[in-house]
């Protein structure tokens, strides 16, 4: 008993560090690669308290070995739109335009009445109502209703210098809509931090040199029609 007691103190604390080295949040707003690691780290962490003839370093090896995996995943996943995409999937748009995309609810296996529940659980009774409502990689439901949006939504278009294909393709912006924006105000795709744009053309961009100056930063931009503004805290462009 004594060793069985020992062995859950000494494994509570070594979980707890595990989870802070991952800076795990919440489950409902963990990834499916989160959660699946945060079941192997319960399910090996039980095994030498189950087990007490099973060595206990054993199973804190086990733990921080997917720890580094986990991180590693996490790291290459920022570097690489692929694996990113592989591991956690891209936002899907259900909802356009107060119209229900059914191939994708068939694609993602959400039934009308998960999605009408989804609704009612955030005060939504009329799905008329809904401008867009788009499902994200952990499962989450997003909504925009219509009285709130006024019938405009910016999408990203690109990230960390990257075409976001998913958001251009089901907003209708072409490739050559974005790349004669960038041409116009004299910037490659390589130098955007983020830019997004939304139902009536304008663009914002964020630029990639400031926004690694002043990351974390509180900034405030100018807003200008197809002109640049650059301050000491963080470049905003509007159109």
């Amino acid at each position: 008993m004594l060793v069985t007691i020992i062995r859950t103190f000494i494994l509570y604390f070594v979980i707890i560090i595990a989870m802070r080295i991952m800076g795990k949040r919440q489950v409902g707003d963990m990834q499916p690669s989160d959660l699946v690691v945060s079941l192997l780290i319960s399910e090996i962490a039980a095994m030498p308290i189950d087990n007490i003839d099973s060595p206990m370093t054993n199973g804190i090896i086990a733990v921080f070995l997917l720890v580094f995996l986990e991180t590693a995943l996490a790291f290459i996943s920022l570097k690489s739109p692929f694996v990113r995409r592989a591991i956690n999937g891209n936002p899907s748009i259900i909802i356009k335009k107060g119209k229900v995309d059914r191939p994708t609810l068939k694609r993602l296996r959400i039934s009308t009445n998960e999605l009408l529940e989804s609704l009612r659980a955030q005060g939504i009774f009329d799905i008329s109502s809904v401008d867009y409502a788009i499902i994200e990689p952990n499962g989450d439901l997003s909504v925009l209703e219509k009285s709130d949006s006024g019938g405009v939504i910016a999408v990203p278009v690109i990230c960390d210098g990257r075409l976001q294909d998913g958001f251009m393709q089901s907003m209708s912006i072409s490739k050559k809509t974005v790349n004669d924006e960038l041409k116009r105000r004299g910037i490659s795709t390589a130098d955007v931090f983020i830019m997004t744009i939304d139902t009536n053309g304008n663009a914002v961009i964020v630029r990639e040199d400031t926004a690694k100056k002043h990351n974390g930063a509180k900034n405030s931009g100018d807003k200008s029609n197809g002109k640049s503004a650059d301050s000491k805290n963080r470049t905003e462009d509007k159109e």
